[in-house]
C-alpha cells in the first residue's frame, strides 16, 4: 500500500497530466455559473457583503431571489464538475483515455447518485457531530469515500455508503490520515489561492468590472484545480484500498 505521501504525489500527477482536460471541465461547469453571477450582480446591483445585507434591509427580495437561484444553478454545476473530475481521475489511473463530452456525460449519468450520497453521508456525519466530536469524526472517516464510489465504482448511493464502510474497516488511523494530510495540503492550496486573489483584486479594482470579472474567473479556476486534485487524492486511495480487499479476498 503506498504511503500518504505517495497517493498525493500521485493525486498531483493525474492532475498535471489532464490539465488540459481540467480546464475544459472548468470551462464547461466553472465558468457559466461564474458568468451568470457577474451578469446578475451587475443588474441588481448586489456583488459583494455589504451589499448584500443591504438588500435584505431593504426587502429586495426579488433581487436575493435571483442570486439564491444564481446560487442554486452554482450548486448543480458544481456536482457535476466534481464527478466529472472523480471520472477524470478514476480512468487516468486506470490507463484510460479521456474526453471532455464523455466525462460530462458520465458525470451526469451519475449525477443523482452523488447528490444522495452526499446528503445521506453530510446527514450521518453532520448528525453524529451534534451528538458528540467523536462519533461524527468516526462517520466522517467511515464514509469519506461514499461520493467517490458513486463514480469510480458507478454504484448506488446506498451501495456506495456500504462500500466506503467496508472499504475503510479495520483501517480507522490509515484513513484519518490520509484525509488529515488531504486537508492540510488541501488547506495550504486554498491560503494561497486567498492571497492570489487578494493581489488580483487589488489590480482587478483598477480596471472596473472587466478587472474584477477576470479575477473572479482567475481565482475560480484555480479552486477548481486543487478540488480536481482532492479528487484524484480520493480516487487513488479508494482503487488502492479495492485493489488490497480483491488481493485478500
Amino acid at each position: 500500500m503506498p504511503g500518504v505521501g505517495d497517493i498525493l504525489s500521485a493525486g498531483t500527477k493525474v492532475t498535471l497530466d489532464n490539465a488540459g482536460l481540467l480546464l475544459g471541465l472548468w470551462a464547461a461547469c466553472g465558468l457559466p455559473p461564474q458568468i451568470l453571477a457577474f451578469v446578475v450582480g451587475l443588474n441588481t446591483g448586489i456583488t459583494d457583503g455589504p451589499s448584500v445585507k443591504a438588500a435584505f434591509e431593504a426587502g429586495n427580495w426579488g433581487a436575493l431571489g435571483m442570486l439564491g437561484a444564481v446560487a442554486c444553478v452554482g450548486l448543480v454545476f458544481g456536482l457535476v464538475g466534481y464527478a466529472a473530475t472523480l471520472a477524470l481521475a478514476a480512468r487516468s489511473l486506470r490507463g484510460q483515455e479521456s474526453a471532455v463530452g464523455g466525462l460530462l456525460s458520465q458525470a451526469l449519468g451519475r449525477l443523482i447518485a452523488v447528490v444522495v450520497a452526499s446528503v445521506l453521508t453530510g446527514m450521518a456525519v453532520g448528525f453524529g457531530f451534534v451528538l458528540l466530536f467523536l462519533p461524527g469524526l468516526y462517520l466522517m472517516v467511515r464514509l469519506s469515500l461514499a461520493v467517490g464510489a458513486t463514480v469510480v465504482e458507478d454504484a448506488g448511493p446506498l451501495d456506495a455508503i456500504s462500500r466506503s464502510w467496508n472499504l475503510t474497516s479495520g483501517r480507522f488511523g490509515e484513513t484519518l490520515t490520509f484525509l488529515a494530510a488531504l486537508i492540510l495540503a488541501a488547506f495550504g492550496a486554498f491560503l494561497a489561492v486567498i492571497a492570489a486573489g487578494l493581489v488580483l483584486r487589488l489590480v482587478a479594482s483598477v480596471a472596473g468590472a472587466p478587472g474584477r470579472l477576470f479575477a473572479g474567473l482567475a481565482i475560480n479556476a484555480l479552486q477548481f484545480l486543487i478540488s480536481a486534485w482532492a479528487a484524484a487524492c480520493v480516487t487513488k486511495y479508494l482503487l488502492e484500498l479495492a485493489a488490497r480487499q480483491a488481493k485478500t479476498a
